[in-house]
């Protein structure tokens, strides 16, 4: 708004924008208070979450460190009888190990249940018991 146009305003309608605008003022205050607050808020998660980070990071390092120092420079494991194994062998040791355990079940995977080998019998008893009744029907 112009000089011009406040000079011709009454009194009455410069009460009216002086109390608008402080209507705006103190909305626009509170605005500023919630996001002051959110941003404190926002800053101490992202301390207490780099704190996590760091405490992470150290026990990574100091697993890191007892690995190396447990291992020693060719990377070689000791099985059950102390004896050194490289880490092929160990591999195929747990995998060896793994497959005796594994049940019948197991082997034939996720997608398909294991069949005792009656269970064909059976099906086949009663697909003939069908043909019979069948056969007899007619």
């Amino acid at each position: 708004m112009t000089e011009k146009e406040l000079r011709r305003l009454r009194r009455h309608d410069l009460l009216q924008l002086l109390l608008l605008q402080s209507k705006e003022n103190l909305a626009l205050r509170e605005e500023i208070d919630q996001l002051t607050e959110r941003n404190q808020t926002l800053e101490d998660d992202r301390k207490r979450l780099k704190s996590w980070l760091d405490e992470k990071d150290e026990t990574i390092r100091s697993l890191e460190s007892k690995i190396k120092n447990g291992r020693g420079a060719n990377n070689r494991g000791t099985d059950k009888l102390g004896t050194d194994l490289s880490l092929e062998e160990l591999l195929e040791t747990i995998k060896s190990t793994l497959d005796q355990r594994r049940t019948p079940q197991d082997k034939a995977g996720p997608d398909r249940e294991a069949k005792p080998e009656g269970r064909k019998k059976k099906k086949k008893k009663r697909a003939e018991e069908r043909l019979k009744e069948k056969s007899q029907k007619q």
